[in-house]
């Protein structure tokens, strides 16, 4: 009977951008994070919330691993209003309402929804 040896090389982000090869035991589900990873993120404003702001996006970098609940912490700094004048919203991340414990990747989309009525 004949044997065989199955090689397999695994890729992993470098830290300078590029790929590496890496242990199959440092593997997590693809979401591997390095140390001082920062994620760049789109956040999207509607209705109120663009008005609020005075434009319908930004990018905003944050530490990784991240949650949609610190990226909203970095809005409050960044803008008064949310959480204030703007008290009642909802969060969407990638496309998907979400919560504080959803977590962000490099390239997300978050949204801020505020409250909408129509007929």
């Amino acid at each position: 009977m004949d044997s065989y040896s199955v090689f397999a090389l695994f890729f992993c982000h470098g830290r300078e951008g590029g790929f590496t090869v890496c242990n199959p035991g440092e593997l997590n589900t693809g979401n591997r994070m390095m140390e001082n990873e920062t994620l760049e993120i789109r956040v999207l404003f509607f209705a109120l919330a663009h008005e609020l702001a005075g434009e319908s996006s930004i990018e905003l970098s944050l530490p990784a691993p991240a949650t949609a609940g610190d990226a909203e912490d970095a809005l409050k700094k960044r803008y008064e209003w949310l959480g204030e004048r703007l008290s009642s919203y909802r969060i969407a991340v990638d496309e998907e309402f979400g919560g504080k414990d959803t977590p962000l990747r490099d390239g997300s989309e978050l949204a801020i929804i505020p409250p909408v009525s129509g007929g």
